[in-house]
């Protein structure tokens, strides 16, 4: 089976809750924040490899174990998946009500693409987050307020919006229906922390 590079912060929180440890206790371990921990573990930053070790260590985990899965062979020259196999993303506790669905994830040599359904339930709120990547969203449905930095912008249906997902966004849907948005994130390696 071979593993991507998109599946490491899956799989960190895997390990971490098969060793019954918080987030606090793996981020004091490490040398980093609690949020830091949680935004390699949501898939918003992709560790760098000094991290990913500490992080290892820190759960006591050898390297050579946690990469077992990670296959030799070169991936095809495309990227395809059915619609069955689509699956949920876990975000953070505060993000009730933002429903992700990971209909595709890729990589190539200097970078890593995911694309997501998110569905953003009305009245639904958050705080602003950071992901280590460029985003693209696409408006399917209902209308959205989408804050990026200090700038509020009302997307509608086939509306697109693209920016540096460093800059703190966070949408909002006031509305009294769900909106979706189809979302594409390009980890690029000059925006890997």
């Amino acid at each position: 089976m071979q593993t991507s590079l998109l599946d490491l912060g899956p799989r960190l929180r895997s390990l971490r809750r098969r060793r019954k440890l918080s987030q606090q206790e793996v981020a004091t371990a490490v040398g980093v924040t609690k949020g830091m921990v949680s935004k390699v573990e949501t898939g918003r930053s992709i560790p760098t490899l000094p991290l990913l070790f500490r992080y290892l260590a820190a759960m006591e985990c050898p390297v050579a174990e946690f990469f077992q899965d990670f296959g030799p062979a070169p991936p095809p020259p495309y990227v395809h998946q059915r619609a069955e196999a689509a699956e949920p993303i876990e975000r953070e506790l505060a993000s009730r009500g933002f429903d992700y669905l990971q209909l595709l994830a890729g990589e190539g040599r200097d970078f890593a693409l995911r694309a997501v359904l998110l569905t953003i339930e009305p009245g639904s709120r958050r705080d602003k987050v950071t992901t280590d990547a460029y985003e693209f969203k696409y408006v399917l449905a209902g209308q959205l307020d989408y804050e990026i930095g200090d700038t509020v912008l009302q997307l509608r249906p086939g509306d697109s919006l693209f920016y540096d997902g460093r800059i703190p966004h966070v949408p909002h849907n006031h509305g009294t229906e769900p909106a979706r948005m189809l979302v594409v994130y390009l980890h690029d390696q000059l925006l890997r922390p």
